[in-house]
């Protein structure tokens, strides 16, 4: 079987024979989220496309299924089904703490808000339209706000003055 004979995924097929099919798009640089603060990841479909009677779903990529754990199916972040934010599928840890922009679906933005960032939440976060067959993986990194920084260098500072040693 020669190297042109192989099956291709469908996706790669589609893009390949589809060029102008809508793309999910989104950042490609990390976002820095400040701990306990709030973080946009910015997706949309380009061209702009209506998505209100899509599905969106909001996952992590770099969390694994644990198949003895019966909650693992609920892997998704956030995820938007049949006109509904749908909470019954959405991981524990993410819960109350997830919106997307409902009135933004309509021009193809589906960018997903967590709120009160949390150390967990660093990492990388896929956002697909199953119906395109599209996604997009955005990658948050966690940083301290500039006020907690100089805080704790502030504590740093004291620990190293009060031992004695100069920096």
């Amino acid at each position: 079987m020669g190297p042109f004979n192989r099956k291709i995924p469908t996706m790669i097929k589609r893009s390949l024979y589809f060029p102008d099919l809508p793309q999910v798009i989104g950042s490609l640089q990390p976002i820095v989220a400040p701990l306990g603060g709030d973080v946009i990841l910015p997706c949309h479909v380009e061209p702009q496309l209506n998505v209100e009677e899509m599905t969106v779903e909001w996952w992590r990529v770099d969390i694994k299924l644990d198949t003895r754990d019966p909650q693992s199916d609920y892997r998704y972040v956030h995820r938007y089904h049949d006109k509904q934010h749908k909470e019954d599928m959405k991981k524990l840890m993410y819960a109350g703490r997830t919106e997307m922009f409902t009135d933004g679906l309509k021009h193809g933005n589906i960018s997903l808000k967590i709120s009160n960032v949390m150390c967990f939440d660093q990492g990388s976060y896929r956002c697909q339209i199953p119906q395109l067959e599209r996604a997009s993986v955005i990658k948050i990194t966690v940083a301290l706000p500039v006020q907690q920084l100089q805080i704790l260098m502030t504590f740093i500072g004291l620990l190293v003055s009060s031992s004695g040693e100069k920096c």
